[in-house]
């Protein structure tokens, strides 16, 4: 009997913490959206309602060809047997003229990919449509892709209400051809993403073998090479929401929502995502949700950096980490800002013995009565643990928690309390963000950005640097107001012709940004010129920071700032603002307390003030 479940309402307020790119898997899979341009509107070939089985060899399949599934309900699997494209011409698989549904409780699966390379499976073909390619009502695996398959990629599909996993993704060894096993077979550039899959009895992506430290039919399992998988949104399993074994070398799992699985509730295989037996790679920007069991389960091999993931509602342990035969002697493992909040036992389990272990700027509720942050559990594992940031949910300062939104608030004690990690590749917090936006890495999967509105910023003082005059009095004495409307700034000098007193060759002045130097972000600079002022300029020589005001180049070059480089100004009556920067896509942070500014050959005395644009960070 098929199981039933109950499935949320949703709608697009409830996503809107996320960042564009995890909103709109969200959003697709909730049936907000549809699909865009229809990409395939010519066919090579067409596969009959009525055809259930087709052989690329037997029909002459060719690399590039585009194969149109013709639309509507099917009660048969779709079987794809011997389709070899190339890397370059990929054989393509599309729903054509509308959706195509398909069901099997004979066969062991709804669609069977069988000895197929660099071929895609897409349900993108038509605008009306979330997901053009629906597997449903299934006995077994809703898309099973094996028998040697390699090089393919699976995207806009929809599969739910099967008894096994959502989509399945291996060549199992058979013990006496080599087929699939390790040195004879290697499943290159397996990609699996933009799918909804729900409601299924088994995993919702099982993705290569889970045995890769034993062995399987007395052989071991190949090894897949050049795993993606990312933009699914799983919910409703019961097992796994996302499995992945066996992926030896360059495998991402990414931007993947994992919900309510593992719902089952069977031992050892009520998880949220594994990496599995012989897994290396990156696991980065997941949200992992409502879990019986361990959130997160690492088994593999080699260097894993687990970033930027949100992990929430776990029932045993929110990470859990242990050696397989195989394992890489002083690999590193890193679990870097993380956002773990409400498990059961311990925030991590580590068993790892014989790899560097990291567990740092992450942020989590406080385990609960009688559990650790990290337990090693007798193992003899080691690790390092630093600027983790640990609190009842009400005192970690988010956002909101009901509905979530884990962004950091300005009071939150994990705002620029982490550990600067770009060495080992964190530079970006779930949103896509840069690191760091203040002073330091925030904990957590999320950098706080403060909210920021175009102001001028007046730096905190300015004169003359050296013994050469050079007062600059003028430069910053009759400050602008920013015009909202018009994007500019607005106001006189109420001596017109007055001038800034740095324009002086060959000599040197100054801008104080103040104690609080480092907090200043600069997105613009610009200059006002004096009446009558028609013609071009230069600008200043040279600048650079400093953190005492000298004449003598630290070596700080200061890029993205200057001022007095109007071009073709109009000889008017009246005064002119004119931007010589726009830094605004990318603020400039100053490097030292004091902009050391060298005057140069072609600074001009038509300008009689500057101006910046900019904020402080808190």
């Amino acid at each position: 009997m098929k199981r039933q479940f109950m499935t949320p309402g949703l709608s697009s307020a409830a996503f809107s913490f996320l960042r564009p790119a995890l909103l709109a898997v969200a959003l697709l899979a909730a049936g907000l959206s549809h699909a865009s341009a229809q990409p395939y509107t010519t066919y090579n070939y067409t596969i009959a309602l009525g055809t259930s089985a087709v052989d690329g060899t037997t029909i002459g399949a060719q690399p590039g060809w585009v194969i149109g599934i013709e639309a509507g309900s099917r009660t048969q699997r779709i079987r794809l047997a011997n389709f070899a494209g190339t890397a370059a011409n990929p054989i393509i698989f599309v729903n054509k003229g509308g959706k195509v549904r398909v069901a099997d409780t004979t066969n062991g699966q709804a669609i069977k990919l069988v000895n197929c390379s660099h071929v895609i499976l897409r349900g993108d073909n038509d605008p009306s449509y979330t997901y053009g390619i629906e597997v449903h009502d299934t006995t077994g695996q809703g898309i099973e892709i094996g028998d040697q398959s390699t090089d393919f990629e699976v995207m806009h599909v929809e599969v739910h209400d099967v008894t096994f996993a959502g989509i399945m993704a291996k060549t199992d060894p058979d013990g006496t051809t080599h087929v699939g096993e390790r040195g004879y077979f290697t499943q290159y550039n397996t990609l699996i993403h933009d799918n909804y899959i729900h409601n299924t009895a088994g995993e919702g992506l099982y993705i290569g073998n889970s045995f890769w430290s034993s062995l399987v039919n007395g052989v071991q399992p190949s090894n897949l090479v050049g795993t993606r998988i990312y933009n699914n949104w799983t919910q409703h399993t019961g097992r796994e929401g996302i499995q992945v074994g066996s992926a030896s070398s360059d495998c991402l799992v990414y931007n993947n929502i994992v919900q309510d699985s593992g719902n089952l509730n069977g031992q050892d295989q009520n998880g949220g995502i594994q990496l599995g037996e012989g897994t290396t790679g990156k696991c980065y920007n997941n949200i992992i949700d409502t879990v019986p069991g361990n959130g997160l389960i690492l088994l593999g091999i080699g260097d894993r950096l687990i970033a930027n993931n949100i992990i929430t509602n776990i029932g045993s342990y929110a990470v859990f980490c242990d050696d397989r035969a195989g394992e890489i002697t002083g690999s590193h493992v890193r679990i870097l800002n993380n956002t773990i909040l409400t498990y059961g036992l311990d925030a991590y389990l580590l068993y790892n013995q014989y790899t560097v272990n990291e567990f740092s700027n992450n942020l989590l509720t406080t385990p609960t009565s009688g559990h650790s942050l990290i337990n090693t559990s007798g193992s003899g594992a080691t690790y390092t643990a630093v600027t983790n940031v640990t609190g009842a949910l009400a005192s970690l300062g988010l956002v909101n928690t009901a509905p979530p939104d884990y962004h950091l608030t300005s009071g939150s004690p994990a705002v620029d309390a982490g550990t600067n990690f770009s060495s080992v590749g964190v530079t970006t917090d779930f949103d896509g963000t840069a690191r760091p936006q203040g002073t330091a890495y925030d904990v957590g999967a999320y950098e706080r950005v403060a909210t920021v509105s175009t102001a001028i910023y007046t730096p905190s003082g300015w004169g003359q640097a050296g013994s050469s005059y050079c007062p600059a009095t003028g430069a910053f004495n009759a400050q602008p107001t920013w015009d909202n409307t018009n994007h500019k700034p607005t106001g006189d000098d109420p001596v017109p012709h007055s001038d800034t007193g740095t324009y002086y060759s060959g000599r040197y002045w100054y801008i104080d940004f103040g104690a609080n130097w480092a907090k200043v972000r600069l997105t613009g600079c610009w200059t006002r010129y004096r009446p009558y002022s028609g013609g071009s300029y230069g600008g200043f020589g040279a600048m650079f920071w400093s953190s005492t005001i000298t004449t003598t180049s630290t070596g700080l070059t200061a890029t993205g700032i200057n001022f007095g480089t109007a071009q073709s100004l109009p000889g008017v009556s009246n005064q002119l603002w004119v931007q010589d920067v726009d830094d605004s896509s990318a603020p400039v942070t100053p490097q030292a307390r004091y902009l050391i500014i060298a005057t140069g050959t072609t600074a001009t005395d038509r300008a009689n003030e500057f101006a910046f644009t900019g904020y402080q960070v808190p």
